[in-house]
């Protein structure tokens, strides 16, 4: 009979053993363990549990012989010299403990004793992720502890042979039917994990032209598209899992997380399998997305295109997809785990063993091997398995919005025509999606977001004229900014609360309570701005109420003075912000510098960062061919011969969300979709609900 000993051949002298043929000991252990404490214990062992100082643990022992624990064909290995602790929770340590599981409270004088032993795991002949328990990665080490409770009065030897005798190992579903009653087991190590989550998503549709247009074409596109995608998620990390014993064949179940900020390269997120997006084929979710007809332009495109070109077209968006849900469900379930720093728990679940249906058990069965997709699957009714808490659940309330560019739709006149020469990336920063025409220079393997808002900003100057020419159009066209910072300096921060005040965003109160607290790093952030223009806007874009055109300094007053409140009290950029402070004289006189070189001179002579020449270049290039537009608006010219110059390489300067907020101010401020989000929990309430991204 396999036993588990720990002595120092004199005040401790503790084997543990059973009697039941089916316990752990017995089933898995195939020779006896012997270990030996590091330290003296003789001043402890004669104590009761009561008596006993929790500070002074964990007690460390070592193996001085080796054994494994065998499970079917994988196996945790204890050499000698392996380690096992002697822990004890009391007091709020205890408390917290077992509320973290949900249990029972104990008794004020009680105490909870456990056993852990640490060895390494070894998968056989199957492959890299271990059949032993729970995903366990081979070669991976691994620490199963036995947990019990006693009384004050209990000897702490007594308790202690208990907690070794007790070891257990849960490694199919007849071990949690053996599972002694008020015992916990837990395990810990790196691990292999799959759970299923649902991701709510809002694309907004950034329909644009790319070459200059008299008039928009008569295209049906949707605004705005919403949809629930199901995903798989793999996390291959170091997890907790708990197990507890309840009365009645109940078990409490949790898994918990050890650290999150390995996120980008420990969480894989996928919304199905080759060139499917949930139960959806990939170019039919794409349609969905972009067409209200999508029904009849899907059979349409499936005739124009080769069956494989079709395909290639949806597993392109599938990839895309994939990244962007990706990216933004790792940050809103990090977010969710962050909130309970300590524990990190992804999710509790109660089994009762009495009510499982066959495919209840398959899906325990499923989940002591690391698979919980059955368990939390969205909306999944099995029969004796019941969600507690679940921050993936929780996380699947927030609402990601995504920005979906079409570059150049309008040009192509249609979307069948436009998906046919259609190529698909995202942004590596950001995750925004952008279909572009492939004669457009902007889809490459290294698209960042100031590139893309480069084109954007100058996609927007063509496409807005054409609209206003379009009396008839019913078309809305949406004006979109999005920023995302995966680890935000105060700089950065500061003028994401900014925009979200001069904006009156219902974030901006949480925004500037997390402002306040003068943190090093406010974590992962992201804003999204996007502004609706019917017809009566984008008319009003070019035409005072008078009608007379807007001037080329109209436009520029509105990007100054977006600039001068983006950059208000930012210390960072205070020599920055001169420029859009200073009297519009200067910018006459920067404009008849004429070259880079002569701007940087007369900008540094005047305090002004020699940086800051890609801001003026940048404004004063918008301000110019808005003006050109409005001008030709006004007096019938052609609108193409205006957007000649349009389309010109210019040397940056769209990292901040100035046009967006100039357009804003210039429409008198209209209503604005405005949203924030940050890692860091925001104290306004309102802030969360409906949680957004």
């Amino acid at each position: 009979m396999p036993t588990i000993q720990l002595t120092d051949n004199a005040s401790l002298n503790i084997t543990g053993s059973s009697a039941d043929g089916g316990s752990s000991l017995n089933r898995y252990l195939k020779s006896s363990l012997t270990f030996k404490p590091r330290e003296a214990v003789d001043r402890i062992a004669a104590l009761e549990i009561g008596q006993l100082d929790p500070d002074s643990f964990p007690l460390n022992l070592s193996a001085t012989t080796g054994a494994e624990f065998e499970a079917g064909e994988a196996s945790l290995a204890v050499r000698a010299g392996a380690t096992a602790k002697i822990g004890l929770l009391a007091g709020d340590d205890r408390d917290g403990f077992l509320e973290s599981l949900q249990l029972p409270a104990a008794p004020a004088d009680s105490a909870i004793l456990s056993f852990g032993i640490t060895g390494s795991v070894s998968a056989g002949p199957q492959g890299s992720t271990s059949e032993f328990s729970f995903g366990l990665v081979s070669g991976a080490s691994a620490t199963v502890t036995n947990y019990c409770r006693a009384a004050g009065s209990d000897p702490f030897l007594r308790v202690a042979e208990r907690a070794v005798a007790g070891f257990f190992v849960p490694h199919d579903i007849q071990d949690l039917d053996r599972l002694a009653e008020g015992a916990i087991c837990r395990v810990d190590g790196e691990s292999s994990l799959q759970f299923s989550a649902s991701v709510t998503h809002n694309f907004v549709n950034d329909a644009l032209a790319t070459v200059p247009l008299p008039v928009l074409p008569a295209l049906q596109l949707n605004a705005e598209a919403s949809a629930t995608v199901q995903v798989t998620v793999t996390h291959s990390a170091d997890h907790r899992v708990t197990l507890a014993k309840l009365p009645g064949g109940r078990i409490h179940l949790s898994l918990s997380a050890t650290s999150t900020d390995d996120f980008d390269t420990s969480l894989e997120v996928s919304s199905g399998v080759s060139g499917q997006i949930g139960n959806t084929d990939g170019l039919e979710f794409l349609l969905k997305t972009i067409s209200p007809n999508s029904t009849a332009e899907v059979k349409k495109l499936r005739t124009a295109l080769p069956a494989d070109q079709a395909g290639s077209l949806g597993a392109d968006f599938k990839s895309a997809i994939d990244a962007t849900l990706s990216h933004s469900f790792k940050a809103s379930l990090k977010s969710e785990l962050d909130r309970s720093e300590e524990s990190k728990r992804i999710f509790l679940y109660e089994i009762d063993l009495t009510a499982l249906d066959e495919d209840g058990r398959k899906a325990v069965e499923a989940a002591l091997r690391g698979d919980f997709k059955a368990i939390t699957l969205p909306g999944a009714a099995l029969p004796g398995i019941r969600e507690l808490h679940s921050a993936l659940t929780l996380s699947s309330q927030t609402v990601h919005t995504f920005a979906l560019h079409l570059l150049g739709i309008f040009n192509a006149g249609s979307t069948e025509t436009f998906l046919r020469q259609a190529k698909i990336n995202y942004t590596k920063d950001t995750r925004e999606i952008v279909l572009s025409d492939e004669k457009i220079e902007v889809t490459d393997n290294n698209l960042k977001a100031e590139k893309l808002r480069e084109v954007l900003l100058k996609a927007v100057t063509l496409t807005l004229p054409a609209g206003a020419n379009t009396p008839d159009s019913e078309i809305t066209l949406n004006m979109v900014f999005f920023d995302r910072h995966a680890s935000t300096n105060a700089s950065q921060f500061r003028q994401f609360v900014n925009v979200l005040q001069a904006m009156g965003a219902p974030d901006a109160a949480g925004a500037a309570g997390l402002l306040s607290r003068n943190l090093r790093n406010w974590g992962a952030t992201t804003l999204y701005l996007g502004l609706n223009l019917d017809k009566k806007r984008n008319s009003a874009l070019f035409r005072r109420a008078n009608g007379q055109p807007w001037r080329h300094n109209d436009y520029l007053l509105q990007a100054r003075d977006a600039m001068a409140t983006i950059l208000a009290n930012d210390p960072d950029s205070a020599a920055r912000r001169k420029l859009f402070t200073v009297d519009l004289s200067f910018w006459d006189a920067l404009r008849e510098a004429g070259s880079g070189a002569n701007v940087t001179r007369l900008l540094t002579q005047n305090g002004i960062p020699a940086t800051s020449v890609t801001d003026f270049f940048a404004i004063d290039w918008w301000a110019g061919a808005m003006a050109k537009y409005a001008e030709a608006l006004a007096s019938g010219s052609s609108l193409e011969a205006a957007g000649k110059q349009i389309v010109k390489t210019s040397g940056g300067g769209f990292n901040e969300p100035w046009a967006i907020y100039a357009v804003w101010a210039l429409l008198e401020n209209p209503e604005v979709t405005a949203r924030f989000t940050c890692s860091i929990p925001m104290a306004n309430p309102a802030a969360q609900t409906p949680r957004s991204s």
